[in-house]
């Protein structure tokens, strides 16, 4: 295949995935593809377009390929990580995330792959130390704080330490709910409740419509209690509401029929 024919077959469809057009990115390829199976590069690019949409059967099948055609990248790496790890292929995934993490240094939006990765695989250590080396490489990375925090407390670290953490990740993004009522449940459950409720009353209640988990309600409603704070009570009353009703089931009887 002429090198200018390829490379600008994998301009044209990389400037349509990363515009959001992944079905006539894949056309693309898969037209390139029809005559030169031989490749990689059209491989690991189909591979990553597969991996975005969790096509991963198909995306395992593409980077399989490509890693047969050419050395992969590290993201083709990370890819064939992620793949291994959906399709159940455990021990594969395991040590495909391990050999990334070993390397000196990645680009530093690799490490939240990473992370997720050990997470899946319930290997809290190993994600914390993914954190902790985003970190090192951009210390306002508030979602490495967050996901640090979260191995922490799965680790079972002190809460003063786990707070800590919590607060570096609100301090560097405050308007994102989810550090802010992680950290008044954390402290609210080491029994700061004063400090608990002037984090959580530094933003308005509609904060708390992001809640999912009707026992993370039911504190923040006890915290509210003891503040006597009326209005936030009432509406985690609704949410709680809310979240204790079971999912209603589709009668297949009379489906179709509305």
């Amino acid at each position: 295949m002429d090198e200018r024919k390829l490379k600008t077959a994998c301009q044209r469809a990389t400037k349509l995935f990363k515009l959001g057009f992944t079905r006539p990115a894949l056309d693309v390829i898969e037209l390139e593809l029809v005559d030169h199976t031989d490749q990689g590069e059209l491989w690991l690019l189909k591979a990553t377009i597969l991996h975005s949409e969790t096509r991963w059967t198909e995306a395992l099948h593409a980077i399989e390929t490509a890693s047969i055609l050419m050395p992969l990248t590290v993201g083709g790496e990370l890819v064939l990580a992620d793949c291994y790890s959906h399709l159940g292929k455990h021990q594969l995934a395991l040590l495909s995330y391990e050999h990334l993490l070993s390397r000196p240094a990645l680009p530093v939006d690799y490490y939240a792959g990473l992370y997720a990765g050990f997470n899946r695989a319930g290997k809290d250590e190993l994600a914390m130390t993914a954190c902790r080396k985003a970190i090192e490489l951009s210390p306002d990375n508030d979602e490495a704080y967050f996901g640090m925090a979260h191995c922490m407390s799965a680790l079972a670290y002190p809460p003063r330490q786990i707070t800590t953490i919590l607060r570096k990740a609100l301090d560097i993004s405050p308007d994102k709910s989810e550090y802010r009522i992680s950290l008044v449940l954390q402290l609210f459950l080491t029994k700061r409740c004063r400090q608990a409720y002037e984090v959580l009353t530094k933003r308005e209640p509609e904060i708390l419509e992001s809640l999912s988990c009707s026992c993370s309600a039911r504190q923040l409603i006890e915290l509210c209690i003891w503040a006597g704070d009326q209005e936030r009570c009432s509406k985690l009353g609704a949410i709680l509401a809310r979240l204790s009703q079971p999912r209603k089931k589709i009668d297949t009887k009379t489906e179709g029929q509305l």
